[in-house]
This record gives C-alpha cells, sequence and structure tokens, in this order.
C-alpha cells in the first residue's frame, strides 16, 4: 500500500521560498531558498535542507489540517487577484504516484481559517525544523572601512560556511569562468527616516570577476588556478575580498550593505548541493566629506 505525503510551498522574499514536504515514514524534509520574512521565524542569513522524523501522531495531524485546507481553497477557486500576486501551494499526494490534491491560496489576501490553521501548524513545524540542519550554508559579511570619503570605493569581507553536519560543494565565486556565473550582487541603501526614502538612494551592483578575491586559499590551491567548486566539511568556511571598482556616487550619511549569493546547483550532486539566494547583512558605513 502507496503512502501518503503533504507538500507546501510558501514564498519568501523573491526569488526565495519555504518547502516542506511531510511523509509518515521518513518525517519532515524543509527547504529553505531565500530570505525569511513576514513570519516568525529567524533570518539567520542560511539557506538550505533540513530533515527530521515527525511522530505519528503528529504527521496524521498535520495530514488532517493539510485535507481541509485543500478543500477550503477548492471551495473558494476563482478569486479575481492582480497580475504578479504570488501564491502558497499546498496539496496531498500518494508515494510513488502523482499528487492527488493541489491547491493554491493568494498571498495577498487574508487567510481563510482551514488554511490559517494549516499554514499556522506548518510554519510552526518549519521553526523546530531550523535545529536539525542536513546541508546548509550561512553567510556573514561585513564592511570595511566602516568610513569611506565619496571619493573611496566600498569593500566587504564575506565569508560562507557550512553550517550543516555533512560535506557541501558551492561554487567559488573568486573562480568564476565569467562575470555571470560570479554570482555576487551588492546592495547599497541610505539610511532616512521613515517617508523620506527615495528609490535613487539604493544602489544595486553586480559583481564582476575583478572585484572578487579568495582570502587565504587552501594549501592545495595555492600557487595554482583556484578551483571554481569548492567542498566545505562541516563548519568550513571560504573567505572573500569584494572591492567594488566602480563610484556609487554616494553622498555624504549613512548607509546599510547587504551581499547576496546566488547558489547555484550545476555540477553538483544533489546530496551535496545547496539551492538559493543567500541574502547577507553587511552592516552599517558612512560617507563623510573628506577635509
Amino acid at each position: 500500500m502507496a503512502s501518503w505525503f503533504i507538500t507546501y510551498e510558501r514564498p519568501m522574499a523573491p526569488p526565495g521560498s519555504i518547502k516542506q514536504v511531510i511523509t509518515p515514514d521518513h518525517g519532515c524534509l524543509l527547504k529553505i531558498t531565500g530570505s525569511v520574512v513576514g513570519v516568525d521565524l529567524p533570518d539567520r542569513a542560511e539557506i538550505g535542507r533540513y530533515a527530521t522524523p515527525l511522530p505519528a501522531a503528529e504527521a496524521e495531524t498535520l495530514k488532517a489540517l493539510a485535507v481541509s485546507a485543500v478543500d477550503e481553497a477548492s471551495a473558494l477557486k476563482g478569486m479575481t487577484v492582480p497580475r504578479g500576486t504570488r501564491f502558497m501551494t499546498f496539496g496531498l499526494g500518494r508515494t510513488g504516484e502523482d499528487i492527488d490534491s493541489l491547491a493554491s491560496f493568494p498571498m495577498s489576501e487574508s487567510f481563510p481559517q482551514a488554511i490559517k490553521r494549516f499554514d499556522e501548524s506548518m510554519l510552526a513545524l518549519a521553526k523546530r525544523m531550523l535545529d536539525h540542519p542536513q546541508a546548509t550554508l550561512r553567510g556573514t559579511a561585513i564592511c570595511e572601512p566602516g568610513t569611506l570619503t565619496p571619493q573611496e570605493n566600498l569593500a566587504v569581507t564575506l565569508t560562507l560556511r557550512n553550517s550543516g553536519p555533512a560535506p557541501i560543494r558551492i561554487q567559488n565565486p573568486a573562480a568564476a569562468a565569467s562575470d555571470e556565473k560570479v554570482g555576487l550582487q551588492v546592495t547599497v541603501d541610505k539610511e532616512l527616516p521613515p517617508g523620506k526614502e527615495d528609490e535613487g538612494d539604493m544602489k544595486f551592483v553586480r559583481l564582476t570577476r575583478g572585484e572578487v578575491s579568495q582570502q587565504k586559499p587552501r594549501e592545495s590551491d595555492r600557487g595554482g588556478a583556484l578551483r571554481s567548486m569548492v567542498e566545505l566539511a562541516p563548519g568550513g568556511e571560504i573567505v572573500l575580498s569584494l572591492r567594488l571598482q566602480r563610484r556609487l556616487y554616494l553622498g555624504t550619511g549613512a548607509y546599510r550593505a547587504w551581499v547576496t549569493y546566488e547558489s547555484s546547483t550545476e555540477n553538483v550532486p544533489e546530496q551535496a548541493a545547496v539551492e538559493g539566494s543567500l541574502k547577507i547583512p553587511a552592516g552599517t558605513f558612512s560617507v563623510k566629506a573628506k577635509r
């Protein structure tokens, strides 16, 4: 007799999402592919997969909630929503077969009762799942120095660390074959009082090969070409220097910065892959006029 499964996907900061699959035999698998926003989950600047068994009673309770949510969404089918609206999707099926029931509900609308209960239960489970990493990547970053003149270029130190219990493989931006393969973006936003923000105060910079270098290459890489793919053991890390070689034309004031790393799974075995867009806060810096 085929076992059943529940599937659930909730959009996060584009293009990321939270995805969960639950089966009574294998428990829960959680996949986070972007920044966590709008829900009661910590954004740890971490993406990847998490897994843990579930008690049979809890799995059955979630199944009943999923059935109710699918029924409620089916009854509300046909809602008119603006183009570009993102949807939460969920459903049930039998292992090894096509999904039996798949439903969706727009994120722009208030969730009705059954869908809300199911969503809250899945998010509560996701919060617990963060303590059970399977293959995860975490980032930290800092702007250096903390004060610039308008003529100086921004520099950021970025650390990508394996925060899970098993080896992972990631693309090395410092050894990218082309500018398109670097996969790094720096975002800078001026700190202003609410209501005073202006689109022109936010800058987005896609980094090129000449703007990324690797600090302290491993012994096997010294004296030769850097590897385009690096394997990180649990707790292992790669440290990158990001030095923008272009003017951002920033006025005087205080700024926040973020680094976004696109983790590609191209040519990476599934068990070692970490997929997603990792947005990492890089702290603040200030621009002061040169005396």
